[in-house]
């Protein structure tokens, strides 16, 4: 599953799916369609106010045009609308998923889960989703994570260009040069004009987050390490940074810990008027190609 989500941008996109019936009908995407529908399928579930602000708030678009692009994708049953906390009634936010056409609008198989997806996990995955939309909007990127320790290591050499060395910083600055390859497990995000680097650090019960960290390699090379905490949970924060903390002392890893608002504390889009600033475009970013 995760091996198809990664090639999303090399699959063709069918233009015509079969109904419940076994009929089929035509359909040919509009522009923001197979974004929305990619952007929902990596994350699995997202809410509507996040979708809302991803591709049209931030970029400078009216939210209400995002109202009702998301109102025909429903309608059209390629995405199915629930309510996170039905006990709300209307004020609940909404959660978005795909169907099994809107599956098939990506050509992907849809997945059949065994269980409900526990409400850890929900949670964790909103987080994450909200995470990446501050994030992205402000010029980071999700890295691969087989190009994780290279981009640590560029990010550290920069620290070491453009001015004298003293004869320590030198040596320093070889020894990175001459670093092999290490496995790092944790996924990151790159800045796409500053090239700062940071380690996304999951949080949430069922994952051990001490044993994300204790697998890490040596980087005391390294100036400093930048982690970002995705914690849904904000009781298990508070531990994860002690853990942290006392793992930098052992390792002599100088580290800073950043921690994205909970997403519940994301307020709903005006849909009054339109925002007059892209805020991707001073990044070079296109909203609807970066997943």
């Amino acid at each position: 599953m995760a091996r198809q989500l990664s090639r999303l941008d090399v699959l063709r996109i069918r233009e015509s799916i079969e109904t419940d019936d076994g009929g089929r009908y035509r359909y040919r995407p509009r522009r923001y369609d197979v974004p929305i529908l990619r952007y929902v399928a990596y994350y699995r579930a997202v809410t509507l106010h996040q979708v809302i602000y991803r591709f049209f708030v931030y970029a400078g678009k009216g939210a209400s045009y995002g109202y009702r692009v998301l109102r025909r994708l429903v309608k059209e049953g390629l995405l199915a609308a629930e309510p996170l906390d039905p006990e709300l009634g209307a004020s609940s936010r909404i959660v978005l998923r795909l169907t099994d056409k809107g599956w098939s609008v990506l050509g992907i198989q849809p997945l059949r889960e065994r269980h409900t997806m526990p409400r850890a996990v929900l949670e964790y995955r909103l987080q994450f989703a909200d995470l990446m939309l501050d994030r992205e909007a402000s010029g980071w990127r999700l890295l691969p994570a087989s190009k994780t320790f290279q981009a640590i290591r560029m990010e550290a050499l920069s620290a070491y260009k453009n001015r004298l060395l003293n004869p320590s910083e030198a040596v320093i600055r070889e020894r990175l040069e001459r670093m092999p390859p290490l496995e790092i497990k944790l996924r990151a995000i790159r800045h796409v004009r500053t090239g700062a680097v940071r380690l996304l650090l999951p949080v949430r019960r069922g994952k051990s987050f001490k044993t994300a960290i204790d697998s890490l390699p040596s980087l005391s090379i390294v100036p400093r390490i930048d982690f970002e905490l995705i914690c849904s949970e904000p009781h298990l924060a508070a531990p994860a940074k002690q853990y942290l903390e006392r793992w930098s002392a052992r390792t002599k890893t100088t580290i800073r810990v950043h921690q994205h608002p909970h997403y519940r504390t994301r307020k709903p889009p005006e849909f009054r008027r339109a925002s007059p600033v892209n805020r991707y475009e001073r990044f070079g970013l296109d909203p609807l190609r970066l997943i």
